[in-house]
């Protein structure tokens, strides 16, 4: 009998000792009244009690319970003994010292030989870190998941407006907050600030208008301090150490939560959050996520503020680029009118007085007598140098600007260049019609100087020009069977007709390989004629 006995201790302390390891406690209630009719050491200490001061009551269990959970867990027991059935559920319990912990219980009824309710055994175990765990699962899960939604956010567009307002749209609906805001700038030194985006449930109303610069109340200017005096979110709520200020009555707000949000490229704005339908405390997992959204925020603000410069400052060079083609079009138009009439001027004036002299001249050689040789000799020389002289003023006169291209057009013009070429040319003219005098004059002076740097350098034996204009743009080609090797950026007439087509919006490509001849490729739109 003793041996029994002993080992029947043995077997309740190792029993014991498995309880306490594994934090599980058995405990039997009387089928009949309901009270604690045995309760583990184990099954105790969950509760809060010691086992040394014998079983403790139904009603001090009670009391135990988590004052949120206690009427699921009276209902659960109520449910049980009225239906003699079985009952399993999770609780928590608050010890006096010490944290909550999470309880899960599993209640059976035992019945008597003839089927009556004798009691009811429940097992009770110990499940705090595991509801631990998985509460920090679905906050990490939570974490992400509301993370994706702002990187969305933030990459769903290049536009800084909308940027902010999808952020602000996700975090409300994140948060499940009334008000969501960012304001600018978060200065308590500034005169005014203004809300640059917010967002907010339809029944509580906006803070302000956007855009509107709002004065800087001491209150506000108190807040800025505090938010810019800290490295992350600042709470306004019950259970933190900084008061709202007084105009938050007028809106409504009973908590609040905000970060200053520091770009590089510009001033501090502060990004917050308003609770008005209850005093709300923010969870730990709130600031946290609140933190990161911050400084995600931070970062696209640079991103697309970065965007916005380079884009004004990409229109701005474009401006800046027509101002210059415009410029430097009106100067070659202002050339091309003054060579013209320079032209004009040689032609009606001194070429015309050189004509008139040519012919008193002769009219003076026929009058001398046949005797006089010595002078008819030196009229005729007179002669000679005045024929001389106008035909170098011809020449210079179509340097100047070819009275040709005015009165015949491109074709005709290119005809004379072609003729006149030291080297044949092959010219190829795709369309008789009259283009832009711009162009025409541009094409004129390229083919020109063409010729001449093909007649002095490429040693060619033929060249072969094309011109075609076509969808509004004109094509021209040169192409010799020269020596090749010409390179235009060290110095030559091209330089200055490359500005000339420049300034029409053009473009001029050169190839020249060694030995396999000069091609000139040139485009210019013909509608900026």
């Amino acid at each position: 009998m003793a041996e029994r006995t002993a080992e029947l201790r043995r077997s309740e302390a190792y029993l014991s000792l498995a309880q306490t390891m594994t934090h599980t406690g058995t405990a039997a209630l009387n089928g009949a009244t309901g009270e604690v009719t045995h309760s583990s050491d184990e099954h105790s200490r969950l509760y809060g009690f010691d086992p040394e001061q014998g079983v403790p009551s139904f009603e001090q269990f009670r009391q135990r319970v988590h004052p949120e959970d206690r009427a699921m867990w009276m209902e659960a027991l109520e449910k049980g003994f009225r239906e003699a059935a079985s009952v399993e559920g999770e609780f928590r319990v608050v010890p006096p010292q010490g944290p909550a912990k999470h309880l899960h219980a599993i209640v059976h009824p035992v019945f008597t030989a003839s089927g009556e309710l004798q009691e009811f055994v429940g097992t009770v175990v110990d499940v705090t870190e595991r509801k631990r765990a998985e509460e920090e699962h679905q906050a990490q899960l939570w974490f992400l998941e509301s993370m994706d939604g702002i990187d969305r956010a933030i990459q769903g567009t290049s536009d800084l407006e909308q940027m902010m307002s999808d952020v602000l749209d996700v975090v409300l609906e994140t948060f499940r907050c009334d008000r969501a805001w960012l304001i600018y700038p978060c200065d308590p030194e500034a005169d005014s600030h203004r809300v640059r985006m917010e967002r907010a449930r339809p029944e509580y109303i906006s803070t302000s208008s956007l855009g509107v610069d709002i004065p800087n109340e001491p209150g506000v200017a108190s807040v800025f301090r505090s938010v810019l005096a800290s490295n992350g979110p600042v709470r306004f709520d019950p259970e933190s150490d900084c008061a709202l200020p007084q105009s938050a009555q007028r809106f409504s707000i009973k908590s609040m939560i905000a970060l200053a949000v520091h770009p590089k490229v510009d001033k501090t704005y502060m990004f917050g959050l308003h609770q008005c339908s209850y005093p709300r405390v923010w969870t730990p997992q709130e600031e946290r996520l609140f933190h990161e959204i911050g400084r995600r925020l931070a970062d696209a603000l640079d991103t697309l503020l970065m965007f916005r410069n380079l884009r004004e400052s990409e229109r701005k060079l474009a401006g800046s680029r027509a101002e210059l083609a415009a410029s430097r079009a009106r100067i070659v138009t202002a050339a091309d009118q003054t060579r013209r009439q320079i032209e004009r001027d040689l032609h009606d004036g001194v070429q015309q007085r050189l004509v008139s002299l040519a012919l008193d001249q002769r009219s003076a050689q026929e009058m001398v007598p046949p005797e006089l040789l010595e002078l008819q000799e030196q009229l005729s020389r007179v002669a000679d140098g005045l024929a001389g002289a106008l035909e170098e003023l011809q020449e210079i006169s179509r340097g100047i600007h070819p009275a040709i291209l005015t009165r015949g057009g491109l074709g005709a013009a290119l005809k004379t260049l072609t003729r006149r070429s030291a080297v044949p040319v092959k010219l190829e003219m795709r369309g008789e019609t009259r283009l832009p005098e711009p162009v025409e004059v541009a094409v004129y002076y390229v083919v020109s100087e063409a010729l001449t740097n093909t007649a002095k350098h490429s040693h060619a034996s033929a060249v072969h020009v094309a011109v075609e204009a076509r969808d509004d743009v004109l094509e021209l080609s040169i192409r010799d069977d020269g020596c090749g090797g010409a390179d235009p950026t060290r110095g030559s007439g091209l330089v200055g007709l490359t500005d000339r087509v420049d300034a029409l919006g053009g473009t001029i490509e050169v190839a020249s390989p060694v030995g396999q001849g000069t091609t000139l490729l040139i485009t210019l739109p013909i509608e900026q004629g």
